[in-house]
């Protein structure tokens, strides 16, 4: 009875331990990508970059303007097999020069666009692709690649029909791959 209870116990430790506790991660080799990103209420969370695919990813490009401005491009990829309900977020953040670098807070309105600080953005859910029009977006460089972005109630309208909207979100953290 004892040889039981022994392997009972060392079987609940080890499955225990094996299971998954979901903190928003998408991370299975130790990186630290968190996204608590929600799409009216839904979690999005990007699938990890692999060998092959980059599915979270920036870019830079510095000067641009006539040298007044600098800008900063995120995507998130989360691909599936059907493309039908595969899930993007493209962001472009575009700062002034003079700003040392691209900390702050982003305004969605079309009435705050600078033509030198400025934020374009949209979602894509399938074939449907939902433009950034309102709410803002807050972008920390935690250095060597690694940003927190904040979606402060961001909406995004159907560019097609101008009525159906998407509500996001939330944040994520972590490393992106730098895509030149």
């Amino acid at each position: 009875m004892k040889k039981i209870t022994l392997v009972l116990s060392v079987l609940i430790l080890i499955i225990s331990s094996c299971s998954s506790d979901d903190n928003g991660s998408n991370s299975s080799n130790g990186s630290s990508f968190v996204s608590k990103i929600l799409v009216d209420s839904k979690s999005f969370t990007p699938i990890e970059n692999t060998d092959d695919d980059n599915n979270i990813v920036t870019s830079y490009d510095a000067g641009i303007n006539n040298g007044e401005a600098n800008s900063r491009t995120f995507h998130l990829f989360k691909l599936t097999s059907n493309l039908a309900t595969s899930e993007s977020i493209q962001i472009s953040v575009i700062y002034p020069v003079s700003q040392t670098n691209i900390n702050g807070t982003y305004s969605l309105k079309t009435s705050d666009i600078d033509v030198n600080r400025m934020i374009q953005g949209s979602y894509t859910l399938g074939f449907n692709s939902y433009l950034f029009d309102d709410g803002s977006l807050t972008v920390v460089d935690l250095g060597n690649n690694k940003f927190k972005l904040t979606f402060n109630n961001v909406s995004a309208i159907d560019r097609f029909d101008m009525i159906t909207q998407k509500t996001i979100t939330g944040y994520c953290e972590g490393e992106f791959i730098d895509e030149e």
